[in-house]
């Protein structure tokens, strides 16, 4: 089928505003299609069924009453999705020569007084659903909108245009790690909505998850979901943190290494399903295989996540003799698993803070383990941006 032209319009970019969406053209008479976008789609709240009724009934009474445009209008109603209007008129119009008429609409909705035209049962399929006050907060912010591109200040008439910019995104588990992050980025701004805190740069995305699989991949979704609130999709996860050492003296304290392969090695449905422990039903094996494209010549491992501090050597003989596992975390399935849900590439750089499984252990990693791996994590960060291009 052929792809109408509203869907053609990026809404991951649209603002409110007022917008030609279309021009038709029966024989030689023009109509023009306005699109009244209330609410920026998937980012703001849409109106509520009875708001947008009683603007339906309001808008369409008005507009086809106006002693200017009356006798042109052909139609006023609402978008399936409840975010906008449509207004259709005869002739070529632009939104400038139409905004009077949208402010007059608006404007009569706030000040009108008195029972919803045609909310009476023999006039109207829903009477009931009507709501006034929520039509004229709805109509009121709508107006502030129109007032703006009046004056200039906002150019909210022409359709977004090109590609969906693009962003690089990034995932912290602890607070220090973030600080590593965050020193080999430009100057970010703080950004608090819905409770999390973002930090954002040009084209950057950086947030704070927490320990444990579940914080990180919840961690994750919120940043591809308020990246695309700015209008941008994430090209890439990074998370960069220390892990553990399963190999005792395979890798010195500090060293930065890259993932290629990771194992979640505490999923396990193999009880009720002919699949291995550790492997997802839409995974050919316990092993995810990351994209390794583009990525500089450090160390590549395989890291096995789960959400627990390895410090158990029977645990740690287990991970390398079942998986050939180098080293341990607790994040990296869960942002791994939720990048792939979007088709998001995922990086981990990781760097040895402690040897899993060994009597000084969580000694070493508090006195000086955990600061030694950081110390590293900036030089790695680095040489992985410059191999991505983003430096």
């Amino acid at each position: 089928m052929k792809k109408i032209t509203s869907f053609t319009v990026d809404h991951l970019r649209l603002l409110a505003g007022l917008y030609v969406s279309r021009v038709d053209w029966v024989g030689e008479e023009a109509i023009t299609t306005f699109d009244l976008r209330f609410t920026r789609p998937n980012v703001e709240q849409v109106m509520d069924v009875p708001a947008l009724h009683s603007i339906e009934h309001l808008g369409a009474t008005l507009a086809r009453s106006d002693k200017e445009w009356g006798s042109r209008v052909l139609y006023f109603g609402p978008m399936g999705c409840r975010t906008g209007f449509y207004l259709l008129v005869a002739g070529q119009v632009t939104p400038e020569e139409i905004l009077p008429l949208v402010k007059r609409i608006m404007t009569g909705i706030l000040d009108y007084q008195g029972t919803v035209p045609g909310a009476a049962p023999a006039e109207c399929g829903n009477y009931l659903s009507h709501n006034l006050a929520m039509a004229k907060y709805e109509a009121g912010r709508y107006l502030n909108v129109l007032k703006a591109i009046e004056a200039g200040e906002s150019d909210r008439t022409v359709y977004p245009e090109g590609g969906i910019p693009a962003a690089i995104g990034f995932v912290a588990a602890m607070e220090s790690e973030l600080d590593e992050i965050k020193a080999v980025l430009p100057e970010l701004e703080t950004v608090v909505q819905g409770g999390r805190t973002f930090y954002v740069g040009p084209n950057v995305y950086a947030v704070l998850s927490g320990i444990g699989e579940l914080a990180a991949a919840s961690a994750t979704e919120a940043l591809i979901w308020f990246a695309r609130s700015q209008g941008v999709e994430i090209a890439r996860i990074i998370n960069a943190g220390v892990c553990g050492s399963l190999v005792p003296g395979k890798f010195a304290i500090g060293e930065p290494l890259l993932v290629e392969k990771l194992v979640h090695y505490e999923f396990d449905i193999s009880a009720i399903e002919d699949l291995g422990v550790g492997q997802y039903p839409d995974e050919p094996s316990a092993l995810l295989e990351l994209n390794m494209e583009g990525l500089p010549a450090m160390t590549r491992v395989t890291l096995a996540s789960g959400d627990k501090f390895c410090s158990d050597p029977a645990l740690v003989s287990s991970l390398v003799d079942g998986f050939g596992a180098d080293i341990c975390e607790m994040e990296g399935a869960g942002i791994v698993r939720t990048a792939s849900v979007h088709g998001i590439p995922a990086t981990l750089i990781k760097t040895i803070s402690d040897e899993a499984g060994t009597e000084d252990q969580a000694e070493s990693y508090w006195e000086s383990g955990r600061a030694e791996g950081m110390s590293t994590l900036q030089g790695a960060l680095k040489q992985v941006l410059a191999a991505l291009g983003e430096s």
